[in-house]
């Protein structure tokens, strides 16, 4: 259990399976262009469907996470479409499984809930409130109508029921805790023998290594000499930032668009600062429930009139709990944001004045004005810039989508040669240095969508011009091969020095081992690490002594080594070889074991660690209703939409 929580809380693969349950809300740049016959569906879950669209999205979602999360540690060849991509629609069909579940069984997303996390999203609010105008605009800028995004929302609060239900069914033990703690906060007595390789090279030796040994060395390993396949390419590229600067807008376009959408986007209405007190009433109150906590407010308001501050009461009497603890302050609010009797009532009053008690569905209540914010229209030359950018990118982006079919469709209609192309769009044809299928760092090379078409049989041997290839950020490109230059193995007399060196260090590292083998076999006969080492010149001794998980003391590999031995037998060490990554041995000895203790823990430390096997056991529990489900689905999918790789 204790390394399956170490696995899974780091590494790779922990962020390649991020967001199984919680479906990302990547709100831009999503997949609002695809439509019609251009967006097939890739596979059927159950009768859900998932197209291409949304396995496209996916994959460059999860690219996107990897490169923020991994920074300059990113690494594309590990992370191209065609490794992420059958994970990805893996977790799709998770998705669809789940989602199937959870609306056959009855999961409801309340408006309640849809609202209130619509509201709290700080891209729909206009100083710090939420604007109905503002989450329209939103919506439409990206291609979305309210429904379409909503009934995503839903989907996800459908999922995150799910999961808060089986974390609620998921119990971790006392004994599980201990255990755990016993083995993360395991120390152990350590001590180490190392025979490193470097005491048995000596440059002397390269001259004497055979001939015929180099010649067949190089025979069998050619392909370690291999000098790749390069290509060198041409391309046309098109790109909407490029585009946007040759468009122009006239003032008289920009002004129109303005007053189009001034009522909407740019009257900023009047709000009033408010605080409460709140006095509940249950659902079914009786008449003398009623006279009673309204003459309770009343008396509140009393308390008010002789000098009370309305905060103070408001923390103290409150029943609003949520706003007691800010004096009963709702903030700025806005005509009709709140129920009709409580909205009434703010408009009414002067700044500073306190209402008479108020009836709302949810009892009786104290309104006070705190502060006003006048309404008004922000004029054109405020907003002028903004309409402008918004105008210039609607126009781009349509510019750019319309041509960039347009070129694609000629590249294939004349398809040996960039040429026609270029001069029907007056656009540039660039040509690329020598690559090959490693790429380069930067430039056209450093994109694997460009690296897998330049050695695409249809571009490589055909000699065609490739598909359209979208490189993100609105950047297209079309190229066709040049020139290339086959893969051919380096002659011997230019690596040969290069195997004699590494058949030296082979012959070192052998002769290391043998040692360390037979110092290992010594010390299980009886002999200390420390003896062995003085009566050997080859051997360094260090004592460890006593070290947790994860020490510096030694290498990694000679600690892990160290933590997987057992217990010693009495007096007698636990021993184990291990053959080092520089090439050396090790011999690793384990001479005592202290489990931690659950009481050394403070209550912090025992919450963090009770709440890390919950997650687990969740996360387990979880897996195997997946698997469960998965084996129950009707599950289909598009072979011929699938290409290879996309298979799960």
């Amino acid at each position: 259990m204790l390394q399956t929580i170490r696995d899974r809380a780091q590494g790779i693969v922990a962020y390649i399976i991020v967001g199984l349950l919680i479906i990302p809300f990547a709100f831009f740049g999503l997949y609002n262009y695809f439509t019609g016959d251009s967006n097939p569906v890739v596979a059927t879950v159950n009768g859900i469907d998932i197209t291409r669209a949304e396995l496209d999205a996916a994959v460059q979602r999860q690219q996107s996470q990897l490169r923020k999360l991994l920074g300059d540690q990113y690494n594309p060849t590990l992370f191209d479409e065609n490794h992420l991509r059958p994970k990805v629609l893996d977790r799709l069909i998770d998705q669809a499984v789940l989602l199937y579940f959870v609306r056959s069984h009855g999961f409801r997303a309340t408006d309640e809930s849809l609202r209130s996390f619509i509201q709290s999203q700080p891209y729909f609010l206009v100083d710090g409130q939420f604007s109905k105008e503002r989450y329209r605009a939103v919506l439409r800028q990206n291609g979305y109508s309210s429904d379409q995004y909503e009934a995503q929302l839903r989907q996800q609060q459908l999922l995150r029921q799910l999961e808060v239900g089986i974390a609620g069914t998921a119990v971790t033990s006392e004994h599980e805790v201990a255990r755990f703690v016993a083995l993360e906060h395991q120390s152990r007595d350590l001590a180490w023998l190392k025979v490193d390789s470097a005491n048995f090279q000596d440059p002397s030796q390269a001259s004497q290594v055979d001939a015929k040994a180099i010649k067949k060395y190089y025979d069998t390993h050619k392909q370690a000499f291999e000098q790749p396949a390069q290509v060198k390419v041409s391309y046309i590229e098109l790109s909407e930032n490029a585009l946007a600067a040759h468009l122009e807008l006239d003032a008289t376009t920009v002004r129109r668009f303005y007053e189009e959408f001034k009522d909407s986007r740019f009257t900023v209405p009047g709000a009033r600062r408010v605080r409460h007190i709140l006095v509940k009433l249950p659902k079914a109150a009786s008449q003398q429930q009623v006279e009673a906590a309204r003459g309770q407010v009343e008396a509140l308001r009393q308390r008010i009139m002789r000098g009370v501050s309305f905060a103070e009461v408001a923390r103290s009497e409150s029943q609003d709990l949520g706003s007691a603890r800010q004096g009963g302050d709702l903030g700025f609010v806005r005509r009709g944001e709140m129920v009709k009797a409580i909205d009434e009532a703010a408009f009414k009053l002067s700044i500073d004045e306190v209402s008479k008690p108020v009836r709302s569905r949810f009892g009786w209540h104290l309104i006070e004005v705190t502060a006003s914010r006048p309404g008004g229209v922000k004029p054109f030359s405020e907003v002028e810039a903004q309409l402008r950018q918004e105008l210039l990118k609607q126009q781009s982006d349509k510019r750019f989508y319309e041509l960039s079919n347009q070129v694609a469709n000629y590249a294939y209609e004349h398809p040996d040669s960039l040429e026609p192309v270029a001069a029907k769009f007056g656009l540039k044809i660039r040509r690329s240095n020598w690559f090959s299928q490693t790429g380069t760092e930067g430039g056209i090379a450093s994109h694997r969508k460009v690296i897998k078409a330049a050695f695409s049989d249809e571009v490589l041997k055909q000699g065609l011009n490739s598909q359209s290839i979208d490189l993100g950020d609105e950047q297209q490109v079309i190229l066709r091969v040049d020139q290339h230059k086959p893969a051919t193995a380096r002659p011997l007399a230019e690596v040969r020095d290069r195997i004699r060196e590494h058949l030296v260090t082979v012959r070192a590292s052998e002769q290391a081992q043998k040692l360390g083998v037979q110092l290992l076999e010594k010390a299980q006969s009886g002999q200390t690490l420390k003896a062995l080492a003085e009566a050997n010149q080859h051997a360094r001794y260090s004592a460890m002594g006593w070290v947790q998980r994860g020490s510096n003391k030694a290498p990694a590999a000679i600690v892990e080594q160290g933590f997987r031995l057992p217990h010693p037998n009495g007096d007698a060490p636990a021993l184990a070889g291990i053959e080092l990554s520089d090439g050396g041995y090790g011999v690793v000895e384990v001479r005592g074991v202290r489990d931690g203790a659950l009481d050394n823990l403070d209550a912090a430390e025992r919450t963090q660690v009770r709440q890390a096997l919950q997650r687990l056991n969740s996360e387990s529990t979880l897996q195997a209703m997946i698997h469960m489900l998965r084996q129950q689905a009707d599950v289909q999918l598009d072979r011929k939409q699938v290409p290879v790789g996309d298979e799960s």
